[in-house]
């Protein structure tokens, strides 16, 4: 969980990406044995500042668009729970959004 805007996150991000990607692979696993890696930040604000209830980084080729992707089994994903702006996602995702802002984030305000 993200509770504070920080300039660095998407260097962290990829920090903690390696660290995962480290800690579940044995040292004599095979490239194809790598497990697939997701992170997700949960942030109480706009980690990009557009206004996206989500953000979903993949890596892709620039040259080709961004049509072609590495699939290397890395994703990065950022939820901007502070947005108001969420009727996009799903409805089981609209409802932690409800449960984060209502419970947690903005106890006492």
């Amino acid at each position: 969980m993200q509770t504070g805007h920080k300039k660095e996150l998407p260097r962290r991000s990829r920090y903690y990406q390696s660290v995962a990607d480290v800690s579940t692979t044995p040292t004599s696993s095979q490239y194809p044995n790598l497990p697939d890696n997701i992170l997700i930040f949960i942030c109480t604000f706009d980690p990009f500042d557009r206004n996206f209830p989500r953000y979903t980084f993949q890596y892709t080729c620039q040259e080709a668009g961004h049509q072609l992707k590495l699939e290397d089994g890395s994703l990065r994903i950022f939820l901007n729970t502070a947005t108001t702006k969420f009727s996009s996602l799903d409805q089981k995702l609209q409802a932690l959004y409800h449960y984060l802002q209502k419970y947690l984030f903005f106890r006492g305000s």
